[in-house]
């Protein structure tokens, strides 16, 4: 029966891969479901895939006579292979998962293994899914090396059956030719002053698509090489793009809207939250950072950069210091004189003025230094708090210099459903307090899922902005039309126009 091959098979299989027992929680009850999941295997309180398990027999007793010896197979070809029974209990993990929310699940008997995604992304269904279906794992023959690298902790953790399935599972856009296959070898036979007309090309046009998120895409695009099929996902899941029209709060933004994107209202002290959301890929820590540098080169406003991609460790008071430690830091680092002790002394003048006109005056006007000491005690002391440093650092800062403070937090969606909850509301209470705009960046999917689940509290008054990926066909389309205004120019010898 299932208790027995939980105890018998699946029990020690997930210890062997490095789950320790208080990572699967067998019998694990559900909120919003009358059922059990027969495991929800979890690390540090982050539940990672289920597992459902059937009574061991075999086989799961597929009705087609065919060898299952692919890897991978469409969960429709599973789904009728097997027969009712397995299908039954697929559903079931199926439903197990979403319920959740984990994307992954597994079927087994103790024996055969079935791993499978069960949320689909983009306009994808179900039953186009692929999934990855082991045979006897106990086999001499079986692929185990395969199976662990799927399921084992490290695995897992490290991101390698995430990063299967956006491979095996990936939508293929309709735009990935390679040109070298339609035009055939390129070839470049200019002469030493190439590299004058090619930094201009760069500079000019390309340099906007090969920033880091684009860097592989842009290999697979242009260099035809077997050896960049790992590169395949990339390039789809960068490619994919739409705007979804279940959207209906976010005002669309394209990459070129840079100059719209800050609020004109930036310096007014109200305080005001901004999100930013997009696809995999689509540029947007990119497109914030571009805005706030050429806001700050044109002296419109200050801006602190904080990036999250590291996740803290603790409970949320300690993220909560963590963050405006940060955020602290990161204005010390971009203004070390708001630290200094004539500036100090300005943005905290009303304290001072208290301190010297307190119970102590008397004291102060016999003993200059008691004062002094007791000053340089108040000003290390509100240093070192960051919620009052800021407070009064950026109004002061806006007073004197007219401008006003943006704070990026980006790559909050790399952190735990919890600490970007904790973020979210950390930004809101930054923005309150302190009356700067706070941009955050997340994936379109984080932020759905975010605010279908609770752990996304976006307030009304909030911005959202949906950043479309630039259109590749327009972009390069651009590039070319410039490379042959250079040609025609009178700029070159005509023996060069034909080389270039």
């Amino acid at each position: 029966n299932e208790a027995t091959t939980r105890l018998l098979l699946i029990d020690r299989i997930l210890q062997l891969l490095g789950w320790e027992l208080e990572n699967f929680n067998p019998e694990h009850s559900l909120s919003n479901d009358p059922g059990f999941i027969d495991y929800l295997v979890s690390y540090d309180k982050e539940p990672q895939f289920v597992v459902e398990a059937k009574k061991r027999g075999t086989t799961f007793g597929h009705s087609l006579r065919v060898n299952l010896k692919k890897k991978s197979y469409k969960l429709n070809y599973i789904r009728t292979a097997f027969g009712p029974t397995v299908n039954e209990v697929i559903e079931q993990a199926t439903r197990y998962s979403e319920s959740i929310c984990i994307p992954y699940a597994v079927v087994t008997n103790g024996v055969e293994w079935i791993v499978l995604q069960t949320i689909p992304f983009g306009t994808q269904k179900p039953e186009d899914l692929n999934c990855v279906y082991f045979g006897n794992i106990l086999a001499p023959e079986a692929g185990f090396e395969f199976f662990w690298e799927l399921l084992s902790k490290d695995s897992v953790l490290d991101g390698n059956l995430a990063n299967y399935f956006s491979e095996l599972n990936v939508e293929f856009s309709e735009f990935c030719r390679i040109p070298e296959n339609e035009l055939g070898e390129i070839e470049w036979t200019p002469e030493k002053e190439k590299s004058l007309y090619l930094q201009e090309l760069y500079d000019y046009f390309l340099n906007e698509i090969t920033d880091e998120s684009r860097r592989l895409m842009l290999e697979h695009c242009f260099v035809s090489s077997d050896a960049l099929d790992q590169y395949q996902g990339d390039l789809r899941r960068i490619l994919r793009d739409s705007v979804p029209a279940y959207m209906a709060d976010a005002e669309d933004l394209s990459p070129d809207d840079r100059r719209c994107f800050i609020p004109g209202g930036t310096g007014d002290k109200k305080g005001r939250v901004i999100l930013v959301t997009g696809s995999v890929g689509c540029g947007k820590t990119t497109f914030v950072t571009k805005t706030l540098i050429e806001a700050r080169s044109e002296r419109r406003l200050e801006s602190v950069f904080i990036n999250l991609i590291d996740e803290t460790k603790g409970d949320p008071d300690t993220f909560k210091k963590f963050l405006w430690d940060e955020v602290a830091k990161g204005w010390k680092e971009r203004f070390p004189s708001a630290i200094s002790s004539k500036v100090l002394k300005k943005t905290f003048s009303r304290q001072i003025k208290a301190l010297r006109e307190g119970p102590d005056e008397d004291l102060f006007d016999l003993d200059e230094a008691a004062f002094l000491k007791r000053r340089s005690e108040l000003l290390n002391s509100l240093i070192d708090s960051p919620e009052d440093f800021l407070q009064a650092s950026w109004d002061y800062y806006s007073r004197v210099e007219g401008k006003g403070i943006v704070v990026f937090l980006d790559n909050i969606d790399r952190a735990s459903e919890e600490y970007q909850k904790l973020t979210y509301a950390f930004a809101h209470k930054l923005a309150r307090k302190t009356g700067v705009t706070v941009i955050v960046t997340m994936r379109e999917v984080t932020f759905f899922r975010g605010k279908e689940f609770g752990f996304l509290d976006v307030r009304s008054d909030d911005k959202v902005y949906y950043l479309r990926s630039p259109d590749l066909v327009q972009i390069l389309s651009k590039r070319l039309q410039y490379a042959g205004v250079q040609v025609s120019s009178e700029g070159l010898a005509e023996g060069k126009k034909a080389d270039y």
